[in-house]
């Protein structure tokens, strides 16, 4: 080797013969140290030769095949000092204990806790292996419930051999509603869609759409919808009813009924399709609905008047049920004018009112404070046979306790136990307490007891204990109470006034 002697780093066979090369001792490094064999520069990942100012390094060796195996990973090393020989037939206590770590099972991983508190059905996974933390099997997978489901094929198949050939949309509309698996007539009705040259009609939409909203199947349903009002059918009216139908029951869909009414107004006439009293009975049902007490209700009196101004200009004739729908939003905003305008209107179109058109009428009148002409009305309705209810009588009867006419408060509260209407704690005490405070207290006591021994509408005994108890805390001298109570400002103020 001529590098060793130069100290280049580079090394260089020299031109001796083979049998001189095998007779000269091994070359030597600078340090000292015996150079690589021929073995170790054989090898793969040996490392070149180092340079004279490195110190030696140790070529890497193959690993014993007779050795023990080596631990998994996360399996801790034996901390033992002595190394085990692979040439000693007996294997060392160190090696058993390497062994018997490595023949040990892996330790299980421990699923989430989401994942373990899910009930066994709702897990599946597609590994034989029993341990569902083994990193070589796949996740377990979440599968939520869904009530829709692929229908079988040969029933699928039945209903697809029943249909002849060149079927219409009123065979198809017929075949979906006589199959009662929704999931199956839905398939139908999407199967027909793809068939060559068949188009679906406002009969087979209504018959799908039924299928949907009867078998729980909303977004079904919704895609219907949107189809529908993007053109993917004929105009027809029946078809749009049905779908303010399903829109009206559900909060969310709301403006798309709006969305399909404004449709049907800019549709021409001759097409059959404008706004009907079913349409507006849908879309006024479902306005009065929201409608509570003022002033929230006052956000849907806008809509209200304006589906009745569209109404007339539409030509439409309202029936009962609608005029008493637009009453009753106008009582409960407390809008008693526009309410008793809609109430004269009712002969020009052939409707006569009602129970619950006098009902509502009295019922806004005596909340808004105009008691006179509310028991007017409720002696007309008396005179024509009609019952009001109970909300009716409640209210009629604090009204008029309120204002301290105690004879006629206790007329219409007779009345009403008579027509078997029971009314609630409140009317009675409102009545009894404004007795008391009339200083009546013998005929607020006389009403209780009459109250009590009458046979309809008695008073249970809880009732009767806790009326009992009020009149008496109501009717006794109250101590105190003859200078008026002050605040400490006032005191002080009237002190530094006298000084």
């Amino acid at each position: 080797w001529s590098g060793a002697t130069s100290g280049s780093p580079r090394t260089s066979c020299s031109t001796s013969s083979p049998a001189s090369s095998s007779r000269s001792p091994p070359p030597r490094s600078p340090a000292g140290a015996p150079a690589p064999s021929s073995a170790a520069a054989r090898w793969p990942s040996a490392a070149p030769p180092p340079s004279p100012s490195a110190p030696p390094r140790r070529p890497p060796t193959r690993p014993a095949s007779s050795g023990p195996p080596a631990p998994r990973s996360g399996t801790p090393r034996p901390t033992s000092s002595a190394s085990p020989s692979p040439r000693s037939s007996s294997p060392s206590p160190a090696a058993s204990a390497v062994n018997g770590a490595a023949r040990r099972p892996t330790t299980v991983r421990r699923l989430p806790r989401a994942v373990r508190l899910l009930k066994p059905h709702h897990l599946s996974t597609t590994s034989s292996s029993t341990f569902f933390g083994d990193s070589e099997g796949p996740a377990p997978a979440w599968e939520p419930r869904s009530p829709v489901r692929s229908p079988p094929d040969d029933q699928f198949a039945a209903w697809v051999t029943r249909l002849r050939p060149g079927f219409t949309a009123c065979d198809l509309a017929d075949a979906i509603n006589s199959e009662q698996d929704p999931d199956l007539a839905l398939a139908l009705f999407r199967w027909a869609a793809l068939r060559p040259g068949f188009r679906h009609g406002p009969a087979s939409y209504i018959a799908a759409l039924n299928a949907a909203s009867s078998g729980k199947r909303p977004v079904a349903a919704e895609n219907l919808i949107h189809d529908v009002l993007a053109g993917a059918c004929a105009p027809d009216l029946q078809l749009f009813n049905a779908c303010l139908r399903f829109c009206c029951d559900r909060r969310s869909l709301f403006p798309i009924a709006f969305d399909m009414f404004n449709k049907m107004r800019a549709l021409p006439a001759n097409a059959g399709c404008r706004p009907n009293v079913e349409t507006f009975t849908l879309l006024l049902s479902t306005v009065v609905r929201r409608v509570r007490r003022p002033p929230a209700s006052l956000v849907y009196l806008h809509a209200v008047r304006s589906l009745s101004r569209q109404m007339k200009a539409t030509g439409v004739v309202p029936d009962t049920y609608l005029l008493n729908l637009i009453i009753k939003a106008y009582g409960r905003c407390l809008e008693v004018d526009d309410a008793l305008k809609v109430f004269r209107e009712m002969p020009l179109y052939g409707c006569e009112p009602n129970e619950f058109t006098y009902g509502y009428i009295v019922k806004a009148m005596f909340q808004k404070g105009r008691t006179d002409n509310g028991l007017v009305y409720l002696k007309t309705m008396r005179e024509k046979g009609f019952v009001p209810s109970g909300g009716v009588y409640m209210s009629a009867v604090a009204a008029l306790a309120l204002e301290w006419r105690f004879e006629e408060s206790r007329e219409v509260l007779l009345d009403m136990l008579d027509s078997k209407r029971k009314p609630d704690m409140i009317t009675y005490r409102t009545l009894l307490e404004e007795l008391c405070r009339a200083t009546r207290t013998e005929d607020a006591f006389q009403l209780l007891e009459e109250l009590k021994e009458r046979k309809r509408g008695a008073l249970d005994q809880r009732m009767y204990s806790e009326l009992l108890d009020g009149l008496h805390w109501i009717s006794q001298p109250q101590q105190n109470n003859s200078l008026p109570r002050r605040d400490r400002g006032s005191a002080s103020d009237d002190r530094g006034s006298h000084d």
